[in-house]
């Protein structure tokens, strides 16, 4: 199938949608890049990989999962950026937040509602992905 995103073109989406699609990559790049240099963040293992080039996932982007802060974007099948966030009982909600509206994408964000605590998430995501993709502290 092919990642989504790069199937964006100009000839076939109008009114700037290749640009749009960049330009929300590089603030949830930003904020992501804000968030791993709090404190807080470098203290406890998260997972972040990066999905943009990879071929195994067509939709997502990239993935951001810690145990108290959940932060994902992807391309859908029309070719919507979908970015996806999610705190539980996290100290810094306030300073992500911030950088979420800073870089203007409180309003494409969506609270995600997980079908479990997000610490259990957390915990399953360490024990299943390859460890080359987990940061902070171990």
């Amino acid at each position: 199938m092919g990642k989504r995103w790069k199937m964006v073109k100009d000839s076939t989406h109008a009114n700037n949608h290749k640009a749009f699609i960049m330009t929300k990559m590089i603030q949830y790049q930003r904020v992501l890049l804000e968030v791993m240099q709090l404190d807080y963040f470098k203290d406890q293992p998260y997972f972040n990989r990066d999905y943009k080039d990879d071929g195994s996932e067509p939709f997502l982007i990239h993935s951001f999962v810690s145990e108290t802060f959940y932060w994902r974007i992807e391309c859908n099948m029309v070719f919507e950026i979908v970015i996806e966030y999610c705190f539980e009982n996290c100290p810094v909600e306030g300073l992500v937040w911030a950088s979420i509206a800073w870089h203007r994408l409180h309003k494409y964000a969506i609270r995600k509602v997980l079908n479990k605590p997000l610490a259990e998430l957390h915990k399953g995501t360490l024990a299943f992905q390859d460890p080359k993709y987990i940061n902070g502290a171990k």
